[in-house]
């Protein structure tokens, strides 16, 4: 080590007592370490939500990046077609207007969306690989894995895409089934990824769901069982809640109802944004509370999964000037 290294070293080494030592401003949070005092084990922090690969042209391929940060599992939202089961997009949706004001862009959206979703006719036998459209989504998993991560598989629909419920849910539930098999047991030509988490839905509400929660409760139901069917492993669960603050018959009511039929739940997922507050620690309060609603119900196993959260809700589609390629 030459005689710079040295002193640089040593210089920061000083300044971090410095720094270590001094004051903290009253308006911060006092946080004491003891590092001999095990309490738990710190939870993996490295997914994230949203595939590597562009999601529309001129946006960057991040593949790379995502390996450098270790990326360790990938949530399949907003992938606008692939990984969607029967999701329709169209141009004049208020909410995918909203999320790509420009014309010309949202026009390539949707019509590339329409055709890389996994399920393309409602019409087809689920029980035939021919009906599935799996090639989109393929590319999609094998840029996830080229990173170094394990897919998180939200089964559902990306943003903008129409919002009804599905029009069949025991069929619906099927092509879930073999989605699985495809990617976990080789059908259709398909993979062994080992895909272990299935997060049924995303958001239920005006944005994602226009059903009744007895409409989203039935094809959970129907959908846990066809994956259990396939793997009893695989963990199955959802809602992927927007507001996990307010009793709700998404956040209290499909707990109930798998109670009540003996569904099976594995994980809670749930999200947020911190719009109204900046303090981290709503969101250790938060996952405080979801365990405890959970281990009120006797779901004391299930997990506990923050699928989605930012600083700030603000969902802009960056142009390629703001998004430059990754060097």
């Amino acid at each position: 080590m030459n005689t710079i290294t040295k002193i640089s070293l040593v210089l920061l080494w000083s300044c971090s007592l410095g720094w270590a030592q001094g004051p903290a401003p009253a308006s911060f949070r006092s946080l004491q370490v003891d590092a001999g005092n095990i309490v738990g084990v710190i939870h993996d922090l490295q997914g994230l939500n949203g595939q590597p690969t562009p999601v529309l042209a001129g946006l960057p391929n991040l593949v790379r990046q995502y390996r450098e940060l270790r990326t360790s599992l990938v949530r399949t939202h907003d992938m606008m077609g692939p990984s969607d089961i029967d999701a329709t997009f169209k141009y004049d949706n208020l909410w995918l207007a909203w999320l790509i004001p420009d014309p010309a862009t949202r026009k390539g959206v949707v019509e590339t969306g329409n055709k890389d979703i996994v399920f393309l006719d409602c019409r087809a036998d689920p029980e035939k690989p021919e009906s599935y459209n799996f090639g989109p989504t393929d590319a999609a998993m094998a840029a996830i894995h080229a990173s170094g991560a394990k897919v998180y598989y939200r089964i559902g629909r990306s943003w903008g895409a129409e919002t009804d419920p599905p029009v069949d849910f025991d069929k619906y539930a099927s092509v879930v089934k073999h989605v699985a098999m495809h990617y976990n047991q080789g059908w259709a030509n398909g993979f062994h990824y080992g895909i272990r988490y299935w997060e049924f839905w995303n958001e239920p509400g005006n944005i994602f769901w226009t059903g009744t929660p007895k409409q989203f409760y039935q094809p959970y139901e129907k959908t846990a069982r066809a994956l259990k069917s396939v793997d009893q492993g695989l963990k199955v669960g959802g809602p992927a809640i927007a507001d996990p603050t307010q009793v709700s018959a998404y956040r209290e009511g499909l707990l109930d109802d798998c109670t009540a039929h003996k569904v099976p739940f594995d994980f809670y997922s749930w999200h947020y944004y911190a719009n109204a507050s900046a303090d981290p620690y709503d969101f250790v309060r938060l996952a405080i509370n979801i365990r405890k609603l959970l281990d009120t119900r006797g779901y004391t196993k299930a997990e506990s999964i923050l699928s989605e959260s930012a600083r700030r809700r603000t969902l802009t589609w960056l142009k390629r000037s703001q998004c430059p390629e990754a060097r």
